[in-house]
């Protein structure tokens, strides 16, 4: 069997936390069907006659049932879902089964793949993994769940609104023919049951999936019980066009050290053979005010990074891409938003770690410098990925800087603004105080998220899948390892990547 399993022991806790995550995503939908992963990841939430339905791409379903009751609806699931016709993958209701165990459920569409997660009490493990199978094993949409879905997402897409719209433009100006996964209205009305399944055969395969289960569970167990209920998927159709590749890696068991969950070694478990947490499609903000710090998920000591981009008197370095000057985007008020390339987290780990860092570091104490003191300028914020979800996958990605313009100030003059705080940074590293403060807010975010048995789950699959580097445990190590030369670093290869720059216009008073 090629599907891989990374299994966590960490005794005590009471629970366990499925992901099962599947590479393939928004930059997988067909020409013409912008949002056809979308649309797939909720059929796999089907609704079950008389109850509601989680929404996959951003709504959990919680429930705190007692655990006799939950236990006794998931012995029975398999004789309800054996007769079931036409409701997906199982007629009974998966939600609701989860939310009668007294657990939670729900699921992410990135651009470049799909994870579906579960936390339940760690004795309805047995259950929830022949449910998952369940699922896979009996996809088949009918007509009526399709279009009903394609409305949910419809009104996911209106309610996502204009930051929604803005990143997909800013995104696929930088890199072509990339957008996120949320969809287009256009593109999924007439979408039929016939294509969701195609694509589900073409992209939900053992061999393009990771199954991670997290908590008070034993391995070897755990290994058993997935051979049994997994071992019938087998490969589905053959991909429409050519697959990415993904990485190998043999499944592994980790083991905590101590109470504290600190892991202390990667072992090779007996099964599979092939090589985190927050929705993409949450809503973006209407305004400028500046996001929370990013999603989580990885450097160790290193020497310094090193760049050859010559620099400017100014400290500006200049790019060897031309900044791309794209169409007025509407928008809540008048500014300018401006895209740069980040590093690819596959080839450059620590080179993008430290530019999550320089943004972050941007975005407590140099950006708020420049609105009190640039004319043209009375606001600005970065982030790093969509909606701040940095390492959220290993597709492009960039750095959206938003810029707000005083009435009668120019795009170009806001922009040179921007760029000179970014060249100041290139030009001169940051202090050590200043640098300890971002990185300190971004390790205690990864320490919180770390705490999370789904987030875990979600973060070792997709590690396994994507990125290696950016285990749970890992990330922080790295972010304390940069320095403030790392960061000056990050701050040039920033300025020489490829750019955009979209005028941003309010509606007329």
């Amino acid at each position: 069997m090629s599907l891989r399993l990374v299994t966590e022991e960490t005794p005590g806790r009471g629970l366990v936390a499925v992901a099962l995550t599947v590479g393939a995503g928004g930059d997988d939908d067909p020409p013409g069907r912008h949002g056809m992963a979308h649309l797939v990841e909720h059929l796999m939430f089907p609704r079950g006659e008389g109850h509601g339905d989680g929404d996959g791409a951003s709504d959990a379903a919680e429930a705190g049932a007692e655990e006799g009751a939950a236990q006794r609806a998931l012995d029975e699931a398999g004789g309800r879902a054996a007769g079931a016709e036409g409701a997906g993958a199982e007629g009974a209701g998966f939600v609701a089964l989860v939310q009668e165990a007294g657990g939670m459920c729900n699921a992410e569409t990135h651009r470049d793949h799909t994870v579906l997660h579960t936390v339940v009490p760690a004795d309805a493990l047995p259950d929830v993994l022949a449910l998952e199978a369940r699922r896979l094993l009996r996809f088949w949409p009918a007509p009526a769940t399709v279009r009903s879905e394609t409305a949910v997402i419809a009104e996911e897409i209106r309610a996502a609104g204009a930051g929604a719209r803005l990143w997909d433009t800013v995104l696929a100006a930088l890199h072509p023919g990339a957008r996120h996964a949320y969809g287009t209205t256009a593109e999924l009305t007439g979408v039929t049951a016939e294509e969701a399944e195609s694509f589900f055969r073409a992209h939900y395969r053992p061999e393009r999936a990771v199954l991670s289960v997290v908590g008070d569970v034993d391995a070897g167990r755990v290994a058993a019980l997935v051979e049994r209920e997994f071992g019938a998927w087998t490969p589905g159709l053959p991909a429409a066009g050519p697959s990415a590749t993904l990485p190998a890696a043999v499944p592994v068991t980790t083991r905590p050290a101590a109470a504290s969950g600190t892991l202390a070694s990667l072992t090779a478990s007996a099964f599979g053979r092939l090589a985190p947490l927050a929705p993409p499609a949450s809503r973006a903000p209407a305004s400028l005010t500046p996001p929370a710090s990013g999603t989580l998920a990885p450097l160790v000591a290193h020497a310094p990074l090193r760049s050859t981009a010559p620099r400017l008197p100014s400290g500006h370095v200049p790019s060897p891409h031309r900044p791309t000057l794209g169409a007025a985007i509407p928008y809540a008020r008048d500014g300018v938003a401006v895209g740069h390339a980040l590093a690819d987290p596959r080839g450059d780990f620590r080179l993008y770690v430290a530019q999550v860092v320089l943004c972050e570091l941007l975005r407590r104490s140099r950006l708020p410098h420049l609105v009190a003191t640039a004319p043209e300028v009375d606001a600005a914020t970065v982030q790093c990925g969509y909606q701040g979800q940095w390492l959220a996958s290993a597709a492009p990605d960039l750095a959206l800087v938003l810029l707000g313009r005083v009435p009668g100030a120019g795009t170009e003059e806001a922009v040179a603004r921007w760029l000179e705080a970014l060249g100041g940074l290139a030009a001169t590293p940051p202090g050590e105080t200043e640098l300890r403060r971002a990185a300190r807010v971004l390790r205690a975010g990864c320490h919180r998220q770390s705490d999370s048995l789904p987030a875990r789950a979600v973060t070792h699959a997709r590690a396994a899948l994507l990125l290696p580097h950016a285990t749970p445990d890992a990330l922080p190590a790295h972010l304390a390892a940069v320095t403030p030369a790392d960061v000056s670093t990050a701050a040039g290869a920033l300025l020489a990547a490829p750019r955009t720059v979209h005028p941003l216009e309010g509606a007329a008073a």
